[in-house]
């Protein structure tokens, strides 16, 4: 339950992101690897085996001859083993039909993942549970297609066009907004870099019939000033004098003035609204009594999410799950979405169950018990 639940997570991140995310069950296998002079099969895991060359190099354990193996992969029925899979959408191709609505998912293996394959001091804990149908693909330099009954894909809705394939991010309608966020972030971290703290200058003053500036050596005066200062900072009770008035004249330190927290707030404002977010969810205050339209908006966009995961728990995992292992069948749905704290909707069963028109079961699991 809580694997399911997190790969969940994971892909409804993919969906929330890319617009598109996909799911496969891995079938867990054995490799076993046969001995081309005496025939010899022995299981991989039980001996000293490298992968060179994309070749298995390993040592018969009956004739004791070294050089390549042919590995074969055999699947095992283990629970434990089994695994749901997300993959990663950037590295998914799609070849659509849209005449008849036919789906092709190739997989377009990483250039990481053919360099580690290929790097025999680091491949090994890679190689030992990669299929063969992947080494193959890696050797010859080809993607790879996946079967069409094993792989489930998460679509997010989006107009008519040439990639009706793929889902529309949900960030799409609101990427201008995004960046124009991330500009105005910019924006302020070089404002707190450069306007917060202001430069402090000291200036002499003229005075009335005198000038310091034609009588004074003010190199001079410049330096017993920053003597003053420096003095001042190991006590701040000290008291100095000077031969004529000073004023002080401060640079920058505006970054009040230029504060753009107003544009950014906005923008969050725009950015919640394009993905169907009350920005009372984000940032608290979101009530029954005060936000019902907010909280229906909400509700739209989780039942749409309860429904496709309902789908791919009853349509997809469980029943592949039930043939590989011989499972007993399931039923299995999530829960409804609605308020843990609607205490009007608990009151209303309550009411209904006084007049037996719903069941004990009913009433007890409205309230939020087993």
């Amino acid at each position: 339950n809580c694997t399911i639940r997190r790969m969940e997570f994971m892909l409804l991140l993919d969906l929330e992101v890319y617009g598109n995310s996909y799911a496969s069950i891995f079938y867990p296998f054995e490799r076993y690897f046969k001995c081309p002079h005496c025939e010899n099969v022995q299981l991989a895991s039980s001996q000293d085996w490298t992968y060179v060359d994309f070749r298995f190099i390993s040592t018969c354990q009956k004739c004791k001859h070294r050089g390549e193996m042919k590995a074969k992969d055999e699947t095992v029925h283990s629970r434990t083993r089994t695994k749901i899979i997300r993959w990663n959408p950037q590295y998914i191709s799609i070849q659509y039909n849209p005449i008849t609505d036919q789906r092709k998912y190739i997989y377009q293996i990483p250039k990481w993942i053919r360099q580690r394959i290929q790097n025999k001091q680091v491949n090994k804990i890679l190689v030992e549970d990669t299929p063969l149908e992947f080494l193959e693909a890696i050797k010859d330099r080809k993607n790879l297609q996946l079967s069409d009954s094993n792989i489930y894909h998460f679509r997010n809705p989006g107009p008519s066009g040439e990639d009706d394939a793929y889902g529309m991010p949900p960030l799409m309608p609101v990427f201008k907004d995004a960046w124009l966020f991330q500009v105005y972030k910019r924006a302020q971290e070089a404002i707190a870099m450069e306007h917060v703290l202001p430069l402090t200058i000291l200036v002499p003053q003229a005075v009335a019939g005198a000038s310091p500036h034609q009588n004074t050596n003010l190199s001079e005066w410049s330096r017993k000033m920053m003597e003053i200062v420096s003095m001042w900072r190991r006590d701040q009770n000290s008291i100095y004098t000077a031969p004529f008035p000073m004023t002080v004249e401060n640079v920058r330190g505006d970054a009040g003035a230029l504060n753009v927290s107003n544009e950014l707030n906005q923008i969050r404002q725009n950015i919640a609204g394009g993905l169907d977010v009350p920005q009372e969810f984000i940032y608290g205050g979101l009530n029954w009594s005060g936000s019902s339209i907010s909280l229906r908006v909400l509700e739209n966009l989780f039942l749409g999410r309860i429904e496709q995961l309902n789908d791919f728990l009853q349509n997809f995992v469980v029943p592949k799950l039930q043939r590989f292992l011989s499972l007993p069948n399931v039923a299995i749905r999530h829960s409804d979405f609605k308020m843990a704290d609607d205490a009007q909707q608990k009151q209303i069963a309550l009411s209904l169950r006084q007049t037996n028109t719903i069941s004990d079961r009913t009433t007890i699991e409205e309230l939020g018990f087993d």
